[in-house]
């Protein structure tokens, strides 16, 4: 090739190798892209947000959801720690900064829940989860989390607690109004039925004391006949109230009450020993016979459940409610106390604390007060039992 010279150089290229590879690469990006919109989507629809902060630059790396749940702007900016920091609740600050110090300390995994304040200044709810990592080969250590919207959840279960609330307020009001229907027609019975026994117990009484010289035995008649009238008087103002729900409005002072409950109640528990701490208040517009009625039943119980001790002892007290305009009256024994499994139910018609009760004293006592705008509880005390009512020192009819 004498002569010959070279006037170029090509370079050929393997086209056919290197289209492959950017195809590759084109398809890999629109595949990264997929999913970044696809995570992206699935944080919105969540309501949670990832970080990644950096202990160096205590800056970090939020998921543009993360942003949107702190109301700031959609980008890819950095959100430094005190960024952050300052749109925590002030309620919350103080020790949600602690624990995010703990949390770079420790190698457990952090969780709090805590309120923020968005940028536009809406109060949010928020679930956190946070976990150091360790990178090794002298690397910074870094935080990574999520944190998760809550407050949609927490409304909703307020309502259904509020709900259940209301629901249980309804139970309670058809329970007591069931109540009162079957009361009524209890005391409309027994009125029917002891009236006539009653009348002439009380006619007989009279008549026997009249010819009685003995003054013993006329006192004791005396005493007969003034329980039958008062008998006929209970089952009056229960049917009367129980049925038109009104009741006589009286002016009474407690203690004068609780003593004359005692005078009727210990018939038969003679040997019984009484504590009293009783305070000098007086009731306004209550039922003197109906509350009366209520601390004979009480009392009764208690001296029926320590009669067999010879130590048996009922102590009763009277005191005025803290801060509210209640009298809170207790009556409490050293008897074996109210099995805890009946103590639920121990007011409901037919449930009794003794063998041979009917279950209607404690049923009929808390129609009574609950009527009056009282409450009446029970409970074990640190020996035997005790029964305690609030009453308001007026009563509103």
């Amino acid at each position: 090739m004498a002569g010959a010279r070279i006037v170029g150089c090509v370079h050929s290229r393997p086209e056919g190798r290197l289209v492959p590879h950017r195809t590759s690469l084109e398809a890999a990006l629109k595949k990264l892209h997929t999913q970044e919109r696809l995570t992206d989507e699935a944080q919105r629809i969540a309501s949670i947000g990832t970080y990644i902060h950096d202990s160096v630059s205590d800056e970090g790396i939020w998921s543009r959801q993360l942003k949107r749940i702190f109301g700031l702007p959609d980008d890819d900016a950095p959100v430094a720690t005190e960024c952050f920091m300052g749109m925590i609740h002030p309620e919350d600050r103080s020790w949600f900064r602690e624990a995010w110090i703990r949390a770079w300390r420790s190698a457990e995994r952090s969780e709090t829940e805590h309120r923020i304040v968005r940028t536009d200044g809406a109060v949010r709810h928020v679930h956190a989860w946070g976990q150091l990592l360790q990178q090794g080969d002298g690397e910074p250590a870094i935080m990574v989390g999520t944190v998760q919207d809550v407050t949609d959840r927490l409304v909703r279960e307020k309502l259904i607690v509020d709900q259940a609330e209301q629901l249980r307020a309804m139970e309670a009001e058809l329970l007591y109004l069931s109540r009162q229907s079957a009361m009524g027609t209890m005391a409309s019975t027994l009125a029917h039925e002891l009236n006539q026994p009653l009348t002439a117990i009380t006619f007989y009484a009279a008549a026997l004391k009249r010819g009685e010289q003995d003054q013993r035995r006329r006192d004791m008649l005396g005493t007969l006949e003034e329980n039958a009238l008062r008998a006929g008087e209970i089952i009056r103002r229960l049917r009367l109230s129980v049925e038109t729900g009104v009741a006589k409005k009286e002016r009474f002072r407690c203690d004068e009450l609780v003593n004359e409950a005692i005078t009727f109640s210990t018939i038969g528990c003679e040997g019984v020993a009484f504590e009293l701490d009783l305070a000098g208040e007086e009731i306004y517009g209550a039922d003197r016979v109906q509350i009366q009625q209520v601390l004979v039943n009480l009392i009764r119980n208690a001296c029926q459940a320590v009669k067999t001790r010879s130590d048996g002892k009922v102590r009763i007290a009277t005191s005025k409610v803290p801060a509210a305009d209640f009298i809170r009256i207790c009556i409490s024994d050293n008897g074996a106390g109210i099995p805890e499994a009946l103590l639920p139910r121990v007011f409901d018609s037919g449930v009794s604390t003794k063998e041979s009760g009917m279950g209607l004293g404690l049923s009929i006592s808390r129609t009574i007060v609950e009527a009056h705008g009282g409450r009446i509880w029970a409970e074990n005390g640190a020996e035997g039992a005790r029964f305690l009512f609030d009453l308001p020192l007026r009563t509103a009819h």
